[in-house]
């Protein structure tokens, strides 16, 4: 995937207070063993203005845009999870632009359901987003464009290859999902619909463009200004907006017309939040319902225990208080939407109230060792509850039961105050809260010594880099100074203040002695001490590292740094076939060339010398680097190109794998190339679909790459993508044919 390289977002308006989220399709089942029913996501959306959209999830019906294999059994109806598409929509919509020559621009905006795991469906692992998306191809390499969308105006810079590809998700991306996060996307700042002759039901249909209304931003276009469009100019669509846009002819352009996917609610849906159970001592017990849906709609609220009522209220707050004359019989109630069927079953529980949860610190004074006390006070809507003993307490390292009959406990000896308390009852109630802390104020703390201390070589050669290290000393330290004690004349720090300083180590014909001083200042007070570095102009010692074997095509650094009082450099190369080197580098990289004897190849041997300062000593080494040439064959065990998702799947083996006596010839990384049946042309040289890695167990490795665009080919009336598949380790597979589905 191309990435951006810069991005400015300017102007992206969220969804204001009308905006909202209607109930989850969700309803758990209590019988035993049974799988919950719905699928876990929102029945609707709604956006700042008003417009609702339910998840198009029927996958028969064109106005979802679905196609060709989007869930594991088209021949069937879609069920949850066995047979449910990997992604689907509450809405999208596309605007997308193509050159005569091949260039393209697309924008994809959504209100997208998803799975955190993957493309797989799976209970407990729904999430929601709204997504923008930008896409060009074969534009101007890194220059600048200004794009202006429905949402807001983003400004990009392109790739060196001429592309960007941009996306902003934003949503209930992490589990538990919060699917009100959704709200937050821009695109719910108004969806976009048709503008006219809307279809019934729908805001527009996904198979057919055409111009839209709804953009908060009041821009309802897709306009792009910038340079290399030239070639945009008279293609059906496309509209050239250099005039509006104030700039010079070829670099503005624009679509109008948008692909919309939007399915109207015609399922409100339930979500009971809440059955508590009350039971005042001197009242009859009654339970408290609390549920969600869509404005207008009857709801009512039946079970075992109870008659069936119907609840008051609207939207988010509808609500029940329902008479039990035997809570014996309470269990489980069924909230029913009547006007539209769906129903939603919640457990009935008492409501759990933590009214104080406080760590009482030891009095001023007290002895050494002497521990705190936990005191927690809660009730319960059910007072049978609290009569039977039925609340209990956990704490950070703690836990009990309350007494009987007593809404407060008071636990002692509690070492070190809790952060938090949680209270639950036999009723299955809870409620959390945090500890307060109550007692006397705390002391100052003693303040901590101050103490400098200094890290540095203690022997260097001349023009060495010297570092003076103060960060070891202790204490709450203001200030660090440093100074010369010692040196030759006219020698001084660069700096003199800061925790470290570094510094070339000055010229010497023998041996030179520095000593420098730092001086450290904090709240306690001050303290100073001193090192000594030796500069020597001695004999160097030439060290290389390196390796020993290298590949064809493989990148061998030589480094010469860990050389001993070397002041200078020269890199020779005294055998096997030349590269090109910066031989007064003490590091130096080249490329492995190919073998000149196949099987018995010649070494490579280079000879490094170093000099000290002034020139008087030097040392050689001369290391030695062969070629080991190999073959890596490269096959395809399963491939399909899908344009629904313009995703392309693909896997294979490759030979070098199982990590050999020489590691360095594992294949790691297998890149598949688009195709275009010319040996002559480097793979390197067209379009990249995407990397694998290689598994070093076994061999095997697998694409799966999204947003692609590649050439289709036909072939006895199908179609395909040709590829070229490379290996890290010098495997080709040259002009293999994927199958294309939808």
């Amino acid at each position: 995937m191309v990435m951006l390289a810069a991005t400015v977002v300017v102007a992206h308006h969220g969804a204001s207070d009308l905006a909202a989220v209607g109930p989850v399709s969700f309803v758990e089942s209590t019988a035993v063993g049974a799988e919950p029913t719905g699928n876990g996501y929102p029945v609707w959306y709604r956006d700042a203005v008003g417009t609702e959209v339910e998840l198009c999830i029927e996958f028969t019906n064109p106005m979802c845009g679905f196609v060709g294999n989007e869930i594991p059994h088209p021949a069937v109806p879609i069920s949850f999870p066995d047979n449910f598409p990997g992604e689907a929509f509450w809405w999208s919509g596309e605007a997308a632009m193509d050159s005569a020559t091949g260039q393209s621009v697309l924008l994809v905006m959504a209100v997208e359901a998803a799975f955190a795991s993957g493309e797989v469906a799976a209970h407990n692992d729904q999430v929601s987003f709204g997504r923008v998306r930008i896409r060009f191809r074969e534009l101007t390499p890194d220059a600048g464009y200004t794009v202006t969308h429905p949402y807001g105006v983003e400004h990009l810079t392109a790739e060196p290859d001429g592309s960007v590809f941009v996306t902003q998700d934003i949503g209930a991306l992490t589990l538990p999902a919060d699917f009100s996060e959704t709200l937050n996307s821009p695109v719910l700042g108004g969806l976009l619909m048709w503008d006219t002759e809307k279809p019934a039901g729908y805001l527009g249909d996904p198979a057919v463009p055409h111009t839209v209304t709804g953009s908060p931003e009041h821009t309802n276009f897709f306009r792009i200004v910038g340079p290399g469009l030239e070639s945009f100019a008279g293609v059906e669509g496309v509209v050239d907006c250099s005039l509006d846009a104030g700039v010079p002819a070829g670099t503005c352009i624009q679509s109008n017309d948008f692909f919309i996917m939007g399915k109207e609610p015609v399922t409100s849906g339930v979500e009971a939040v809440r059955a508590a159970y009350v039971n005042p001592i001197s009242s009859p017990g009654y339970v408290e319902v609390h549920a969600k849906s869509r404005p207008g709609q009857t709801l009512e609220v039946s079970g075992p225990g109870i008659r069936t009522v119907e609840m008051k209220g609207s939207g988010d707050n509808y609500y029940a208080k329902i008479l039990v004359d035997d809570q014996a019989y309470l269990d489980e109630l069924v909230v029913t939407n009547t006007t539209d069927g769906t129903t939603w079953a919640v457990s009935v529980t008492d409501l759990v109230t933590i009214t104080r949860a406080e760590y009482h610190i030891p009095p001023s004074g007290s002895p050494a060792g002497t521990l705190g006390e936990l005191v927690i006070e809660a009730t319960s809507s059910n007072s049978q509850v609290v009569t039977d003993g039925g609340l209990a307490y956990l704490a950070a390292g703690l836990g009990g039961n309350f007494v009987p009959g007593s809404t407060t406990l008071t636990v002692e000896g509690v070492l070190s105050a809790p952060l938090n308390v949680t209270v639950t009852s036999s009723a299955g109630g809870t409620d959390t809260e945090p500890v307060r802390l109550v007692g006397p104020n705390f002391d100052s703390a003693d303040l901590e010594i101050v103490a400098a201390a200094i890290a540095a070589p203690s022997l260097v050669a001349p023009t060495d880099t010297v570092t003076l290290d103060g960060t070891g000393s202790l204490g709450d330290i203001n200030s660090y100074t440093w100074s010369v004690i010692a040196g030759p004349p006219g020698f001084s720090l660069p700096v003199t203040t800061g925790s470290t300083v570094s510094f070339p180590a000055p010229h010497a014909t023998g041996e030179l002695v520095l000593e420098f001083g730092l001086l450290v200042e904090g709240v306690a007070g001050s303290d100073s001490t001193t090192t000594t570095v030796t500069v020597r102009n001695t004999t160097p010692t030439a060290i290389v590292s390196g390796p020993a074997v290298a590949v064809v095509g493989e990148t061998v650094t030589l480094d010469g740094s860990g050389s001993t009082f070397a002041s200078d450099y020269l890199w020779t190369q005294t055998g096997g076939p030349g590269v090109t080197i910066n031989t007064a580098d003490p590091v130096v990289s080249f490329e492995m060339p190919p073998a000149d004897v196949v099987g018995s190849p010649e070494p490579l041997v280079f000879t490094l010398t170093v000099w000290n300062f002034d020139g008087s000593a030097s040392s050689t080494t001369s290391p030695a680097i062969t070629v080991a040439p190999f073959d890596d064959a490269l096959t395809v065990t399963s491939a399909l190109f899908r344009t629904r998702k313009e995703q392309i799947r693909i896997a294979g083996t490759t030979t070098l794998y199982a990590d050999p006596p020489s590691p360095f010839q594992v294949t790691n990384l297998v890149t598949i190339y688009e195709g275009d049946g010319n040996p002559a042309t480097p793979p390197i040289a067209r379009n990249m679909l995407g990397e694998a890695e290689v598994d070093h167990l076994d061999g095997s490795w697998t694409l799966r790459a999204k947003d692609l665009d590649p050439v289709l080919h036909v072939r006895d009336g199908e179609q395909w993508v040709m590829v070229d598949i490379v290996s890290d380790r010098d495997g080709y597979l040259g002009e293999f044919w994927v199958p294309v589905g939808r």
